[in-house]
């Protein structure tokens, strides 16, 4: 019948009753290396991935990535303790040390001029410091600081003899990593500079304290021979309280 349907036995023809045509076999075998292909590549994706967590996981987890040591260098006016200390990298693994961090948190405990912090693998961390040179030593009741020149408290100082003492009368506490009034600084270098060294030495010593008009500033030296002491007081007015 004319538009009729090639069937078989009254039926329409299903694909898989076609003729087979030239080339099939090929195409389809080609179809199959392709499909093969594909699933070769996902498994060695997927493989690729699991070994990679597996490494990340042994890299964050295994104790021998664990800091096992901090060594300090430069260090000669404050502790080496302190600085480990600040740093706080002991037993941290050493794949999430992240130097700038470990950095500005030993500089807010331990002020230094300039520092390094260098991590080696497995477990080891090195810092190295360069300290501030002490300009002063500032006291306020019992303790005593070694200032910066611009007045940073950067570490603790010794009952020893070192650079000019400025003694706070009033014992205004301060703290490490703090800075001290920059007027009162300001005054005192200022004095230090214009009045004249005692037997060639630098004056060991100045006391200020705050009165209503200013600041009052007095030298009390003690070096040499009784004939020596010299006694010098400064009022100067036009350095308010803050």
């Amino acid at each position: 019948m004319r538009g009729s349907r090639p069937s078989s036995g009254g039926r329409p023809l299903r694909p898989q009753d076609r003729m087979a045509l030239p080339g099939d076999a090929e195409i389809l075998g080609t179809n199959t290396r392709s499909l093969g292909h594909a699933i070769f590549v996902r498994v060695q994706y997927i493989g690729a991935l699991i070994l990679l967590l597996w490494g990340t996981a042994y890299l964050l987890t295994f104790p021998e990535f664990s800091v096992a040591a901090t060594r300090v260098e430069g260090n000669r006016l404050i502790p080496a303790e302190r600085i480990e200390k600040a740093a706080g990298v002991a037993g941290r693994n050493v794949f999430l040390i992240n130097s700038a961090e470990v950095a500005e948190a030993i500089q807010q405990a331990a002020p230094v001029r300039d520092l390094a912090v260098i991590v080696t693998w497995p477990s080891y961390v090195t810092i190295e410091v360069v300290e501030y040179v002490p300009a002063y030593t500032w006291q306020t009741g019992s303790v005593r600081y070694l200032l910066s020149d611009a007045g940073l408290a950067f570490a603790y100082a010794e009952p020893t003899a070192g650079p000019t003492t400025i003694v706070d009368l009033d014992a205004r506490p301060i703290a490490i990593a703090e800075r001290v009034d920059r007027d009162t600084l300001t005054t005192t270098a200022y004095l230090l500079r214009a009045l004249p060294p005692v037997d060639g030495r630098p004056r060991a010593l100045v006391q200020f304290d705050y009165r209503p008009f200013g600041i009052l500033v007095t030298f009390d030296e003690a070096v040499g021979e009784p004939e020596t002491i010299d006694w010098g007081a400064a009022m100067l007015r036009r350095v308010q309280r803050p």
